[in-house]
């Protein structure tokens, strides 16, 4: 009790029990909602900070978690074994991280509810997918190609490949 525990605190701590918007956003905290939402932060530093969160699940995964092993010459994959499920929580938690964030940008563009007027509905959504983006841009040039693709399969889902009239006023 002489020292204090001088451990750091992880700023991402997966709650099984969260939503997936919940997980994809850990730092949503009432300050960010009343400030406008997330969007209306720069969308580089959202990067940055999406960068340091992948970054913190990408380390802790284990190699142990990767391989199980080889059998019969081919080298098996842990997380495919139901047995080897419970012992990959780093693999998991990346996977369930990235499925959060796809489904947090599907919803943050689907979610738009403006004034019955749907010109500006589109245009509201146009300007949030032009922003999003930006955001894979960013992505990809901070070497997060997971947060990069994670937006990809986000700005793919069906919800938000139907919307042809918003798509129409993105520029080319």
């Amino acid at each position: 009790p002489r020292f204090k525990d001088r451990r750091p605190k992880p700023d991402v701590v997966i709650n099984p029990r969260q939503s997936l918007g919940e997980r994809a956003l850990p730092f949503s905290s009432g300050s960010v909602k009343e400030s406008g939402g997330l969007w209306s932060f720069d969308v580089l530093e959202i990067a940055r900070q999406w960068t340091i969160l992948d970054h913190k699940l990408f380390c802790d995964i284990v190699l142990s978690e990767l391989l199980t092993g080889i059998d019969d010459g081919l080298i098996k994959c842990n997380w495919e074994i139901a047995r080897c499920l419970d012992n990959s929580k780093g693999i998991r938690n990346f996977v369930d991280r990235f499925d959060a964030e796809s489904a947090f940008i599907a919803s943050s563009i689907v979610g738009i509810n403006l004034p019955e007027n749907a010109r500006t509905t589109s245009s509201s959504r146009a300007d949030l997918i032009s922003r999003i983006i930006d955001l894979a841009q960013f992505l990809a040039e901070l070497n997060n190609f997971s947060g990069m693709m994670a937006v990809i399969t986000g700005l793919g889902q069906a919800a938000v490949r139907r919307m042809k009239n918003t798509w129409r006023l993105i520029p080319v």
